[in-house]
């Protein structure tokens, strides 16, 4: 077992895989494509004054966050993620508009640090926060990343983000199964 009282610096990111809410699929649907992937978590402080001064604060978490994701996405799954509407419309239209509500899912990473250790990543209740927006440059030599931001929101638990490191897991919980069937019961202890 590697000792994690050093420093697990995330350095790269393997795989994602998106499950949303509605869906019937065992398995998640992955994004193997990343370019960058920024996560910041928001806290609630609670501040106490005695004669004007601040006396004692308290931090928080409050479960809620945002996460900013640039890479390459496939169509279908994009599509999903802003709502597009295609009944009522000939075979391959879809539109965004008005009636399309973005589709609340999880996100499942495997993240590694620079020596390829690993750790996993759970952010079970998302949803995008921004509009549509891409770039096209005629004559570019790189095809350009699409930057998603998902508003994070804590799940039935009241929690908002989950992580281990792989190699201290038990054999109940793997990789697979995080990234596939992540639920707050799987990474529960017996009680």
């Amino acid at each position: 077992m590697t000792d994690y009282k050093k420093v697990f610096s995330k350095f790269e990111v393997k795989k994602i895989g998106i499950k949303f809410h509605n869906s019937q699929e065992n398995t998640s649907d992955p994004i193997n494509c990343t370019g960058s992937f920024e996560e910041a978590m928001n806290v609630k402080v609670i501040t106490k004054k005695c004669n004007g001064i601040t006396a004692k604060q308290v931090i928080k978490e409050t479960g809620e966050g945002e996460n900013k994701w640039k890479g390459h996405i496939p169509y279908y799954l994009y599509q999903k993620m802003f709502g597009a509407i295609s009944d009522g419309y000939k075979d391959g239209i879809t539109s965004y508009g008005n009636k399309s509500i973005h589709a609340p899912f999880g996100l499942y990473a495997l993240v590694a640090d620079e020596d390829d250790n690993e750790m996993l990543l759970a952010y079970p209740n998302c949803v995008i926060t921004s509009g549509q927006a891409q770039t096209i440059e005629n004559g570019a030599e790189e095809v350009a990343e699409i930057e998603l931001t998902l508003g994070i929101m804590p799940d039935d638990d009241g929690q908002g983000k989950y992580e281990a490191i792989v190699s201290q897991l038990d054999e109940t919980v793997t990789i697979d199964k995080w990234l596939n069937e992540f639920s707050p019961e799987l990474v529960k202890a017996a009680l």
